[in-house]
C-alpha cells in the first residue's frame, strides 16, 4: 500500500478493517446499547440528533469506502490486460 495515494490508502484500510465480523458485532452493541440508552435514560433530543447524524455521516464514509476498492482494483485489472494485449499484438481479436 505504500505506492498508494493518501486518500486511496486511507480508504482500502476502512473498508479493510471494517470487514471484520468484530467489528460488525462491536458496532451492533453499540448500536443497541445507545438505543436501549436513548429509551431508559430519556436523552435529551440533541443527544439523540447528535447520535443520527454521526450515523448518517458514518454511512456516507463507508460507501465511499466500499465504492472505492472494487474500483480501483478493476483499474489494476484493466491495465494488466492491456500490458498483455500490447505484449501479444499478433493475437489481437477482430
Amino acid at each position: 500500500m505504500g505506492q498508494l495515494p493518501l486518500w486511496s490508502s486511507i480508504l482500502y484500510t476502512i473498508e479493510h478493517d471494517t470487514d471484520l465480523p468484530v467489528v460488525a458485532r462491536f458496532v451492533t452493541a453499540t448500536v443497541i446499547s445507545l438505543v436501549v440508552a436513548t429509551a431508559v435514560l430519556e436523552f435529551p433530543t440533541d443527544w439523540v440528533a447528535a447520535f443520527e447524524l454521526s450515523a448518517s455521516s458514518l454511512t456516507l464514509i463507508m460507501v465511499f469506502a466500499i465504492q472505492h476498492t472494487p474500483g480501483r482494483e478493476q483499474v489494476a485489472i484493466q491495465r494488466k490486460v492491456d500490458g498483455l494485449i500490447r505484449a501479444f499484438p499478433e493475437r489481437t481479436l477482430h
